[in-house]
């Protein structure tokens, strides 16, 4: 029997992806679509509150909540709800699911099925919470039987495939998604994980997923990764420039489209590419020599620079990965030349040169905070401050949730002394997420502006939900004036 190691590339990464949070439907996929996090948030919230008894809507509720770290304020809802229900299962089993530790999460389910012992979701959660521990074998059993009682649960079925391909069982794994196929035709997650465990017929079985589910960016993005191995670059281009237009932030849709664009080109062909996505599962040290026969082979090839000037980068010759970006650079125009060369620089202490290539990076990949954070801190370290300032508080208006920007800009308020509008955003900003950093950096604010006494409730109220002792002591010597 075939094991995961020789079945096909990437085969565990992209197994590992098939339990990714279920697709977003109706008025927050949309708001999702345009940037607006914090609407779509509500928009899920609102679907949940209206229809308590549609467990898709509940699930979708909590998943968002859970993606945008708010694990806290889904458990807590969902207890309540169990407090009012304590025998309906489906209550017990959305408290599992919004549970942020393990051993809660079992419970509830436990719960859920001492009322109801054929609970569908709640087997298909205990198998999520054994697959989670390591116990393969006991989350293929519970995935079984979670089907067994509903054959429409695609994240059971995503979720079966997984484990059984996990244990080894790559026979059975590809028979239960084959299975799956005909009861959840339209799930995209099932053509990925057919193609990645049966590789001979991949092209045909994603040329069926696009057609089945045309929506699903992953898809053309796998197929056009497909058609490049296949020296098809017009093709390829087609597939990766498709999945751009329905999720402009897959990496994995970028890279394709431009490798599709050198082969085009002619820089690149089938071959130099399927050498190219080997090589980044070999370890470095080891993968260098041959990063040096495909830039000799491949001469043209921009990408093919910058994978050898990531090699050169990890084993510690920055010089050399810095030189193979800038030929990189010239070769052709691409962001992810650009970024890895911005990055690089930024990293060397070269702000003044990293600022203007991460910014040409940024007006491509306006999306990527990662990329957004680094330019910022480019900004800032070439003495562009307002740039900065004006950059940072953009992506906190657009990205509500995430911490790093939320700490970063509330951090740059401060250090720029404008503690009355750093107090503000980071009041704000606390409720929606409760970041224990930012408790503190409110405790700056406050002891700067003199809202001690207001402080001190919003820093208990973090320390209660996270549990954090050194903010309940803060706030107890904000209440005293010390």
């Amino acid at each position: 029997m075939k094991t995961l190691a020789n079945i096909a590339p990437l085969v565990v990464v992209l197994l590992l992806g098939l339990g990714a949070p279920r697709a977003i439907a109706g008025d927050a996929e949309l708001l999702l679509s345009e940037g607006k996090v914090a609407e779509a948030l509500e928009a899920a919230r609102d679907e949940a509150t209206a229809s308590p008894g549609d467990l898709d809507a509940q699930e979708l509720y909590i998943d968002l909540l859970l993606a945008f770290g708010l694990g806290p304020r889904a458990e807590r809802r969902y207890r309540a709800r169990v407090r009012e229900q304590p025998e309906d299962p489906d209550s017990w089993y959305l408290v599992g699911r919004s549970a942020v530790g393990a051993d809660d999460a079992r419970e509830a389910y436990e719960a859920a099925l001492r009322f109801d012992p054929e609970h569908a979701r709640s087997h298909m959660g205990m198998a999520a919470v054994h697959l989670a521990a390591g116990r393969i074998e006991r989350a293929s059993a519970a995935y079984a039987i979670a089907l067994q009682g509903d054959a429409s649960l695609s994240e059971a079925w995503l979720g079966l495939v997984r484990s059984l391909a996990a244990e080894g069982h790559v026979a059975e794994a590809l028979e239960a998604a084959k299975h799956a196929q005909t009861r959840i035709p339209e799930e995209p997650g099932i053509y990925l994980a057919l193609a990645t465990l049966a590789p001979d017929q991949a092209r045909t079985i994603l040329l069926q997923g696009t057609e089945r589910a045309p929506g699903d960016a992953r898809l053309h993005a796998r197929l056009a990764e497909e058609l490049l191995a296949a020296g098809d670059g017009a093709s390829a281009l087609r597939s990766s420039t498709t999945a751009l237009q329905r999720d402009e932030r897959l990496s994995d849709a970028l890279r394709a489209k431009i490798f599709a664009e050198e082969m085009v080109k002619d820089r690149i062909d089938g071959s130099g590419y399927q050498s190219v996505r080997e090589l980044v599962a070999v370890e470095p040290a080891a993968a260098l020599p041959r990063w040096d026969a495909l830039v000799e082979a491949y001469p043209r090839s921009s990408l093919v620079r910058a994978g050898r000037a990531r090699v050169y980068e990890v084993t510690g010759n920055v010089a050399a990965a810095g030189a193979d970006l800038e030929v990189a650079q010239r070769l052709g125009t691409n962001t992810e030349v650009q970024a890895a060369l911005g990055l690089l620089r930024l990293r060397e202490g070269h702000a003044a040169e990293a600022a203007p290539l991460l910014a040409l990076a940024w007006e491509s990949r306006s999306w990527d905070v990662s990329l957004g954070l680094a330019l910022a801190e480019a900004l800032f370290q070439s003495e562009q401050v307002p740039g900065a300032m004006k950059l940072l508080e953009g992506l906190a208006a657009t990205q509500p949730f995430d911490l790093r920007i939320g700490r970063r800009y509330a951090q740059a308020l401060l250090d720029a002394d404008e503690p009355e509008k750093a107090y503000s955003f980071i009041r704000q900003r606390l409720g929606r997420v409760p970041d224990p950093q930012l408790g503190v950096a409110l405790i700056a604010a406050a002891l700067a502006t003199g809202r001690t006494v207001e402080a001190a409730s919003i820093v208990e109220d973090i320390a209660e939900q996270t549990n954090n002792p050194r903010l309940r002591e803060a706030a107890t010597r904000l209440r005293s004036g010390g």
